[in-house]
C-alpha cells in the first residue's frame, strides 16, 4: 500500500457536488459546543477518558493491522481530532472530517500538525481528492440511519487504495447485555451510552452481516464482553474451549472493533 495520492473515481449519480474543500454544511444543533463539552464522556474536550479509550483502541488496531508509516489515513466523524492526531504521528498523512464546527475548532487548535488536515464537511457529502490506505469509521455507525450507512459503505470502497483497510468501532446495544444495561441505566436514550444523537442499534451478528453485504471481508475483530475491556483473542479462546456457541457469545458483546478489507 502506498500513501501517494491517487485519483478518485467520480461520485455516483445524484451525489451532492461537494468536495473536501466545498462549502461548509449547515450547523446541526444536536452537535453544538455543549455536546462536545460533555464531562465524563468519550466526546469530552477535556478528554482524559477519551484518550484512555482511544489509546486502547489504537493498540488493538495496531495489533490487528501493522501500520505502515507511508500510509494516508481518513478519520470520518473525527470530532475533536484526537484519533486523527494519533494516527498522524504514525503515518504520512491524516485527514479528519466532521460537520461540527465547535469540535473542529478545538481539533485545529489542539491537534494541529503539518501532516494533518481537518475538513469541515458532512461525511455523506464528502468527496476526497486522494485514496486512503486506512479509513477509520469509529463511534460513527450508531449516529447514522441504515440508508446513510449503506451509502457510505458503498462510497468508501472507492476511497480505499488497493489492499486498503477499513476499521470500524461501535457498541452493540441490541445484544442481551446491551439491552439489559440500557434498562438499568434508564437514561431515556436508544442505548446505554446516554447519547441522545444515536439513531441506530444492532447486535454483533447484524453488524457483521451488514458490513459483509457491501463486499467487505473481516480480517480481525476485538470484542468487549460486559465489564471486560477489549481482550481480543484471549477471551475468545476461552469461550471456544468452553464450547460456548457463537450466537450466545454475541449476546454478551457490548463493544466491537473490526478490521476489514475488500473482497
Amino acid at each position: 500500500m502506498s500513501a501517494e495520492p491517487q485519483p478518485v473515481s467520480s461520485a455516483p449519480a445524484g451525489s451532492p457536488p461537494v468536495t473536501d474543500a466545498g462549502a461548509p454544511p449547515p450547523a446541526d444543533p444536536r452537535y453544538g459546543e455543549e455536546y462536545f463539552h460533555g464531562r465524563g464522556t468519550e466526546r469530552s474536550m477535556q478528554a482524559p477518558f477519551d484518550r484512555m479509550h482511544f489509546d486502547r483502541f489504537c493498540a488493538k488496531l495496531a495489533a490487528a493491522v501493522p501500520i505502515d508509516p507511508r500510509w494516508s489515513v481518513l478519520d470520518l466523524g473525527c470530532a475533536v481530532g484526537y484519533l486523527t492526531y494519533h494516527f498522524a504521528e504514525r503515518c504520512a498523512h491524516a485527514t479528519g472530517v466532521d460537520h461540527a464546527e465547535p469540535a473542529l475548532a478545538f481539533a485545529r487548535k489542539t491537534y494541529a500538525r503539518p501532516n494533518v488536515d481537518f475538513v469541515h464537511s458532512n461525511i455523506l457529502a464528502f468527496q476526497p481528492t486522494r485514496r486512503y490506505d486506512l479509513i477509520l469509521f469509529v463511534s460513527l455507525y450508531e449516529h447514522l440511519t441504515r440508508e446513510e450507512q449503506d451509502r457510505l459503505f458503498e462510497r468508501m470502497k472507492g476511497w480505499l487504495t488497493p489492499g486498503g483497510v477499513l476499521a470500524t468501532h461501535t457498541i452493540t446495544a441490541h445484544s442481551w447485555i446491551g439491552r439489559r444495561r440500557t434498562r438499568e441505566k434508564n437514561l431515556g436514550t436508544l442505548d446505554f451510552s446516554g447519547d441522545p444523537t444515536h439513531t441506530c442499534a444492532f447486535t454483533l451478528a447484524e453488524l457483521e452481516a451488514h458490513i459483509a453485504s457491501h463486499g467487505y471481508v473481516l480480517r480481525g475483530e476485538y470484542r468487549r464482553y460486559g465489564s471486560f475491556v477489549l481482550r481480543g483473542t484471549r477471551l475468545e479462546k476461552l469461550f471456544r474451549w468452553l464450547r460456548i456457541p457463537d450466537r450466545w457469545r454475541h449476546e454478551l458483546v457490548l463493544e466491537v472493533l473490526a478490521v476489514h478489507g475488500l473482497a
